[in-house]
């Protein structure tokens, strides 16, 4: 970056900085934030800025940040519904109660369809925005979670789906025993 003002030419780059700062990153970032505003005081500007909290980090592109949010809240979405469809099939075997199963079996096609709306938009922001490092990880991870959760789903509707079969029969004194 150039700094000019009152006859006086700044260029003013990192590769200056002593080599311990280089290789340490905090170091580096402290040096920078001394040496920028120094710079533009010696070149009569008037120079402010901040460095971004890393925990709070936003991307350069906004879409980018609201596309990797909506997969996160599918992947919650859709982990908060299989926990609850799991724990229904367990009410269903062990409670005997029917009305669980059935409800069971109708909520599998909403973790079907949220398996595939995530599978459909992390593969488009792969595309679009071909995230690099963490990102990608991030969105390869939800997409793998969400075929997991799904898988679970499965298994659920499969518990229930027994259930209501064993629920038609009497019950043997020794189920009282498994909970």
């Amino acid at each position: 970056a150039f700094f000019m003002g009152r006859g006086l030419k700044w260029k003013f780059r990192p590769t200056g900085f002593p080599k311990e700062a280089k290789r340490k990153s905090v170091a580096f970032l402290s040096h920078f934030t001394e040496a920028v505003p120094c710079l533009a005081r010696q070149a009569g500007t008037n120079l402010s800025f901040s460095f971004m909290d890393l925990a709070t980090a936003r991307h350069t592109l906004g879409d980018f940040d609201d596309a990797l949010r909506s997969l996160r809240d599918h992947v919650l979405m859709m982990a908060s519904l299989t926990e609850r469809i799991l724990t229904g099939a367990g009410q269903g075997l062990f409670a005997r109660d029917f009305e669980a199963c059935e409800r069971v079996v109708a909520d599998d096609s909403e973790i079907d369809s949220l398996e595939k709306s995530v599978d459909e938009a992390g593969v488009a922001i792969l595309v679009r925005f071909q995230p690099l490092a963490d990102d990608l990880r991030e969105v390869v991870a939800a997409m793998k979670v969400s075929g997991n959760l799904e898988r679970v789903g499965d298994q659920a509707v499969s518990i229930a789906r027994r259930a209501k079969r064993l629920n038609e029969s009497s019950s043997l004194p020794e189920t009282g025993h498994l909970e």
